[in-house]
């Protein structure tokens, strides 16, 4: 907005603060500041003296309106933190699956929270600097004017905080610094200043002192010749390692750019499109009119007796303790399950005779062990892979009742669509947000990010509903 427009003006106007209101944060800064809460009065000479220090110039109010502005107007400050909140706790809930075989439910979950927690914590702390000083120096890009203001500003709010510093006494040195800083700030107004300060036009050098210069050159090239074979080999050299070194770049540029052509788009939109609709279109598919072709890969024949007594065959057997049912009866595909492995046990002869055959060593957790089946733990253990009538028969109901209807058909994919709908929607608004530039880096990497996020979000929905 400029400030120059009639909305300008009449925010400058209405920022203009009364004695009133200059008192009013006056105390509130003290009250800030001091931990006790004393009071001052503003008709004592300490008094006058804030108010004077406190006085803006127009500059200064220009700048601060124009900056707020710009907050208002970006929508990062809410966005970004949600978006590091889902991010922290979704790799915690990656690694609290993942650490709770190894430690047990509850050191996985004080763990993957205390590292939700801290990483959360850092980050926004991080965006929180990153955002303040963006917000500076993208006002300050503006105008001179608001350079200016924001130099007024900055320097006349650490000259207030010496003031009160040095009045304050203990109190003060405890949350103002010597420079005027607040303690504790994460961007505090001298890093500010000094940020600032960078984009001030450099002065010309005079023209005696680039005469010395130039003259001081003038004499070490004359006392420093250099062959041409020297030139030459220097040259090639630096040419050959700028060129490789440039490669990556002149990729991501290249990528860069196509990606704002008409038909860059055409591909972010399509990838994006494609994503939410390959998974279920494929799994309706193969769950529908290929599932008499796709189920027979999914489960082990009980013909390949070779292949079971192998190491990968014994290991499958035993990580399937569950049933696999794809389709649906609802559906005119139908529904196939392949029940487990001791399904088949009618009592403990069958069991033990299984055991000794296919379970030498028992696969435990990733790890060999060696059974006697024969000993009565071994035929404890075996005695617990036989299932009772009533047991046999809840196993089979549990996936005919579970299975039964299109949604049971329809909700792995419906899962998946619902959830890549808002990880492409996020993919293609984040990109274009001027945090991130419109860069190929940058859109692979929130592509991947969401889509991590949307892969979970979609499986344990899925799991919920299972």
């Amino acid at each position: 907005m400029s400030m120059n427009s009639k909305l300008g003006e009449r925010l400058l106007t209405e920022f203009v603060m009364s004695d009133a209101a200059r008192h009013f944060i006056v105390q509130r800064e003290l009250r800030r500041a001091n931990r006790r809460k004393r009071k001052m009065s503003m008709n004592s000479k300490l008094g006058e003296r804030l108010l004077t220090e406190f006085v803006m110039s127009d500059a200064a109010r220009h700048f601060i309106v124009q900056r707020e502005l710009r907050r208002a107007n970006s929508g990062k400050a809410l966005c970004i933190p949600i978006f590091l909140w889902a991010g922290a706790f979704g790799v915690s809930f990656l690694f609290l699956n993942l650490a709770t075989p190894l430690v047990g439910p509850i050191a996985a979950f004080s763990l993957s929270s205390a590292i939700a927690f801290t990483s959360f914590y850092t980050l926004y702390n991080r965006f929180t600097v990153f955002l303040e000083s963006k917000l500076d120096i993208d006002t300050c890009k503006k105008s001179d004017l608001y350079l200016e203001g924001a130099e007024d500003f900055l320097k006349s709010t650490m000259k207030l905080n010496r003031f009160l510093r040095s009045t304050m006494g203990a109190d003060g040195e405890k949350t103002i610094a010597e420079n005027g800083d607040r303690v504790g700030d994460k961007w505090p107004y001298s890093k500010r200043l000094n940020a600032i300060e960078q984009l001030c036009p450099l002065e010309c050098i005079s023209l005696d002192t680039s005469e010395v210069i130039s003259c001081s050159f003038e004499v070490i090239i004359d006392e420093f010749i250099i062959s041409d074979e020297f030139y030459q080999f220097y040259d090639m050299n630096l040419n050959w390692m700028t060129g490789i070194l440039e490669v990556p770049r002149r990729v991501s540029d290249t990528a860069t750019q196509w990606l704002t052509t008409k038909w860059g788009r055409r591909f972010r939109i399509g990838l994006l499109g494609t994503t939410i609709v390959a998974y279920p279109i494929a799994t309706l598919i193969s769950n529908g009119p290929l599932l008499k072709y796709t189920f027979p890969l999914r489960r082990v024949s009980d013909t390949a007796t070779q292949w079971l007594t192998t190491k990968w065959g014994r290991r499958f057997r035993i990580e399937s303790m569950d049933t696999i049912a794809k389709g649906s009866l609802g559906v005119r595909f139908g529904l196939y399950v392949s029940l487990p492995f001791y399904a088949r046990f009618g009592d403990l002869k069958d069991a033990l005779d299984y055991c000794r055959h296919y379970l030498q060593p028992l696969n435990f957790i990733g790890e060999p062990v060696c059974v006697l089946w024969d000993s009565n733990a071994g035929k404890e253990i075996a005695e617990s892979f036989v299932l009772s009538d009533k047991a046999l028969k809840f196993l089979v109901l549990r996936d005919l009742y579970a299975h039964d209807g299109y949604s049971a058909y329809a909700t792995k994919a419906g899962s998946w669509a619902t959830f890549t709908t808002f990880s492409s929607f996020f993919t293609y608004w984040m990109h274009g947000r001027p945090l991130f530039g419109n860069s190929a880096i940058s859109f692979v990497g929130l592509y991947a990010f969401f889509l991590t996020m949307a892969y979970f979000g979609a499986k344990q929905w899925y799991n919920l509903y299972r």
